[in-house]
């Protein structure tokens, strides 16, 4: 277990990538916070985690919307007294650019400039501001 009484936000972890990683941190002792825009489908992957004895909530987040993403990490401090992990995976799947035109690829590239890079970079000043000696992996991951 060596995320033991670890707390971790995943952003984007009601499916793919973000729910696997959400299982597997709990399996590994961290409590989880699944975050996602869909509420049913962060209800089953807590009720996935449960099922294999982690301990997780969900919080209904769009990391577009900067007073929900105030919000996750009032209330993440609120249930566990802590963010010791902080995996910024939540995104826009741009679909297949093989069938866009590429003023279509332009705007989804101008929608990740202007949601989610700047989102990634305030939840991780929010977790950030007012902590000392954390270590920061500018691809994704923050850990304390």
């Amino acid at each position: 277990m060596r995320l033991k009484e670890k707390v971790a936000i995943i952003t984007g972890s009601t499916s793919g990538i973000g729910k696997a990683t959400a299982i597997l941190f709990a399996r590994e002792g961290a409590k989880v916070v699944v975050t996602g825009r869909r509420s049913e489908v962060g209800e089953t992957t807590v009720q996935e985690i449960q099922m294999g004895k982690g301990e997780p909530i969900f919080i209904k987040t769009d990391v577009s919307e900067t007073q929900q993403v105030k919000a996750l990490v009032k209330r993440t401090i609120n249930t566990f007294r802590k963010i010791d992990i902080l995996l910024n995976n939540a995104g826009i799947h741009p679909g297949s650019a093989r069938k866009r035109r590429r003023q279509e690829d332009n705007k989804k590239l101008d929608v990740f400039l202007c949601v989610q890079l700047p989102n990634f970079l305030f939840l991780t000043y929010l977790h950030a501001r007012d902590r000392q000696n954390l270590r920061f992996y500018p691809f994704r991951l923050l850990i304390r």
